[in-house]
């Protein structure tokens, strides 16, 4: 809820491989910038990680971004704070299972590759270059909001029925292990597959006789493979 948020001590230092998975609820809320996840110097510089969704002016939603850094604000092959924008917007007024696997390796010149979640189905994947994230003696976590830690802001306005964070890059069977437990533990709701016809373009006209082939492209929110069958 506004103004509420939990603060953890620096007890976790997840500043290299790593995932997060999160079952919210987001309410109606003004704030353009909502937190997650949230560990940030008093620049509100990443030290190593922060979550949390923006909203998308073009389309009036919400975007899932992570930010990592070591809190500096030097680069070193680019900027070492970047954002990873997911190519969809976040569902908002139901529960849901968002999250993102980052994978981290110094030795490539794109050393951050980071996937975002919406129930099951990736909505976004970016590979950029990043300064090696530090999280030994990093500032505490907030979650629920965005620090730094004494001064926080951009509450959640949500609510989170559970929070999972591993210190690994999981892959996509653990993926679906986690989405199926959390799927059947908070009953959330099944999102029924969209169908949309691909070819003929609306308003094609045929002259008879004619063969017509038609394509359609079938999407799912959940752990099923959705086809299309025409009688």
């Amino acid at each position: 809820n506004e103004g509420e948020l939990l603060e953890l001590a620096q007890t976790l230092d997840l500043a290299s491989n790593m995932s997060a998975f999160v079952v919210l609820d987001l309410y109606p809320s003004a704030n353009a910038y909502r937190g997650i996840v949230d560990q940030v110097n008093d620049k509100q510089i990443p030290y190593p990680n922060d979550w949390f969704l923006a909203t998308n002016g073009g389309s009036g939603g919400l975007n899932d971004l992570l930010q990592r850094g070591d809190g500096s604000e030097a680069a070193q092959y680019g900027s070492d704070y970047v954002h990873y924008i997911s190519q969809g917007n976040v569902v908002q007024g139901q529960y849901m299972v968002l999250g993102f696997t980052a994978n981290h390796n110094p030795n490539y010149t794109s050393s951050e590759t980071v996937t975002h979640y919406l129930n099951n189905i990736s909505i976004g994947s970016a590979e950029i270059n990043v300064y090696n994230p530090l999280g030994a003696g990093s500032p505490d976590m907030i979650i629920g909001a965005r620090g730094p830690i004494g001064t926080p802001c951009c509450y959640l306005d949500g609510a989170i029925a559970e929070l999972l964070l591993y210190d690994t890059t999981l892959n996509t069977s653990n993926i679906t292990a986690v989405y199926n437990y959390l799927q059947a533990k908070y009953s959330l709701p099944y999102t029924a597959p969209t169908v949309s016809i691909t070819s003929p373009t609306n308003g094609a006209t045929f002259v008879a006789p004619a063969t017509v082939t038609i394509n359609a492209t079938a999407t799912a929110f959940s752990n099923s493979n959705p086809s299309v069958t025409f009688y």
